[in-house]
């Protein structure tokens, strides 16, 4: 595991227990990181599934302070996926799974 992984478990571990409730587990190239399968490139963002997104006055999902919405899949009240990103570059992808 390189430095920047290590770095990028770290924030997505505070991304997960913040979101708890939304049953969020990480997943895409740092999660085969973590397992430590064989992979085809370094991990550089992070990428989380969980079972309900939606962007309201609730707050869903939390995010790690410093971080901000740069991008979003659908309405306010159904999202599909929502990207945030921090003033290092370092992107947080939520995903809704079924």
């Amino acid at each position: 595991m390189t430095n920047k992984e290590k770095q990028l478990l770290e924030i997505a571990k505070e991304t997960i227990e913040l979101n708890k409730g939304l049953n969020a587990k990480l997943t895409e190239s740092l999660m085969i990181t973590v397992m430590g399968l064989n992979k085809r490139r370094e991990a550089a963002d992070i990428d989380i599934i969980c079972d309900y997104l939606c962007e309201d006055g609730d707050g869903l999902p939390s995010i790690p302070k410093g971080f901000k919405e740069c991008g979003m899949d659908g309405s306010k009240s159904e999202v599909d996926a929502i990207q945030y990103v921090n003033d290092e570059g370092i992107k947080i992808e939520f995903m809704q799974s079924e």
